[in-house]
């Protein structure tokens, strides 16, 4: 995605605060609220009365949102000293500096939203695809970040509340290397921009306990269709066909049961005897060597 949206007043049955952790936006409380008007538009296109700028996008497994284009001051987080890591805390962060980050912020102003938009935890989407648009370009082209990078650190929480889930960071400017152990390794750019990640893909495993099982397909059946890309914000992973037929196969071999994508329900024995899929991306060999030679 290529922007940041979120519901703001008037966007009915859009998931506040029945599903969301946060109420509807109000923009009439905000003295820096603005509309984009056409001419001016950032990231839309003019609406139907030539007068705002729309945005929308859908999504592949279904959910969308309608929104008019705005402005208005945002900052996120802020400078901190040491890692956010182990249980979620307000203080988990020093906010004292956050301000300095602000910016004058084109958004969306959601007025619809359709699928998980409704009903997930997180009301909106951040957007952080190679585009203007994009918070952190945003970021960095009004030179509130000295680089047009930033990081994103998961890790797993069983639970998730309202009232916080620690469910990793995302460092803007770079990355934060307190929060890992190993070098960085960079994979190899693939295939036309558009604003994706795109990537590669070299191999493929079922992994079962100790054991891994080779997926054998070909480079070319891994990475079939127009391009691979790595998306944080999408809820599923989607392979061409040609992969699918193939995967089918070893999942049966390595299971002894049909892989199959209908809802069942499972105990947690069941969960935890699922294969892990692996996936190697193919590599930036002169920079990683770089960086090994480096560490």
């Amino acid at each position: 995605s290529g922007i940041t949206a979120f519901p703001c007043t008037g966007c009915n049955d859009c998931g506040a605060t029945e599903y969301h952790v946060d109420a509807l936006f109000q923009p009439a409380l905000s003295d820096s609220f603005v509309k984009v008007k056409c001419g001016d538009c950032f990231k839309g296109t003019c609406d139907d009365h030539h007068e705002f700028c729309k945005l929308g996008q859908s999504y592949a497994e279904g959910s969308s949102w309608y929104a008019t284009e705005a402005i208005d001051n945002c900052f996120v987080g802020g400078p901190h000293t040491y890692p956010p890591l182990g249980t979620f805390s307000a203080n988990a962060m020093d906010p004292s500096n956050a301000a300095s980050l602000m910016i004058a912020t084109h958004f969306g102003c959601q007025h619809k939203v359709t699928g998980l938009f409704k009903t997930q935890l997180a009301d909106g989407i951040m957007g952080m695809d190679k585009a203007k648009a994009a918070f952190w370009k945003q970021l960095y082209d009004a030179d509130k970040i000295d680089r047009p990078a930033f990081g994103m650190c998961f890790s797993h929480s069983d639970v998730a509340t309202k009232t916080g889930t620690s469910a990793g960071s995302m460092s803007l400017g770079g990355v934060d290397t307190r929060m890992h152990s190993g070098p960085m390794v960079y994979t190899a750019k693939s295939g036309s921009n558009l604003g994706f990640y795109n990537v590669e893909i070299r191999k493929a495993y079922l992994q079962l306990g100790p054991t891994t099982h080779l997926i054998p397909a070909s480079k070319s059946d891994l990475n079939a269709g127009s391009h691979v890309i790595v998306d944080s914000g999408t809820t599923d992973t989607y392979m061409h066909r040609r992969y699918g037929d193939i995967f089918r196969k070893v999942y049966q071999q390595v299971m002894g049961v049909k892989y199959s994508t209908s809802s069942r329900k499972m105990t947690p024995d069941e969960v935890e005897k699922l294969p892990t899929v692996l996936f190697q991306l193919v590599g930036d060999h002169t920079r990683n060597k770089a960086v090994s030679e480096a560490n």
